[in-house]
């Protein structure tokens, strides 16, 4: 007797069905942040650590607490940048306003808009949960600055590599991740600073 494995034939959609329902998914997301960013110029590592606040429908700030304190904040439409929170540099959103909304998407949870901007390659390990979605921008304008984000995760995204096109590269480690019921009055502050 001859038994025969078969595998069943998974499509890239259902996969990332699948992914997007394990995704934890709440307005509000908060998870301290190492951003490690390696460039050709720049023979050692540049090595951030600091907070990300995504709030719907205030937007997405990048806290950095080290090696100095910065805030960026990015709304639906501007974009503001600060080093003590209280004087801000606040312009219009750009063609970089695409790029955070993707960002936001994915780490929301929220796969649907991604689809739209990335080719997208999905791998699931349905036993332990595991799962990783590389990113390949498909529009020039993205593929301009970026060549491929890949994410990692289980119920958050955990993960995140962005590669330039330059061959720039930034590793984004999230820890500590939680889902408050509102944001913090000092985020909503700096939110507010910028609108």
């Amino acid at each position: 007797m001859c038994l025969i494995g078969v595998t069943p034939i998974v499509s890239q959609a259902d996969t990332l069905d699948d992914i997007a329902s394990r995704l934890v998914q709440r307005p509000t997301l908060v998870a301290h942040y190492t951003a490690e960013k390696k460039t050709a110029s720049i023979p050692v590592p540049l090595i951030s650590r600091g907070t990300l606040t995504i709030s719907e429908p205030q937007g997405l700030i990048w806290k950095t607490q080290s090696p100095f304190e910065s805030f960026a904040v990015f709304t639906d439409t501007r974009i503001g940048f600060s080093n003590d929170g209280k004087q801000w540099i606040v312009r219009p959103q750009g063609h970089t306003q695409s790029y955070i909304e993707q960002i936001e998407s994915i780490v929301s949870g929220r796969l649907d808009s991604f689809r739209d901007q990335f080719l997208l390659d999905a791998q699931l390990d349905s036993t332990s949960g595991r799962w990783s979605l590389i990113a390949t921008p498909k529009h020039d304008r993205v593929q301009s600055m970026i060549t491929e984000i890949a994410f990692f995760g289980n119920l958050h995204v955990e993960r995140i590599l962005i590669t330039q096109s330059n061959g720039d590269t930034t590793r984004i480690v999230f820890e500590n991740i939680e889902h408050p019921e509102n944001p913090d009055p000092c985020t909503m502050r700096l939110f507010e600073a910028v609108r």
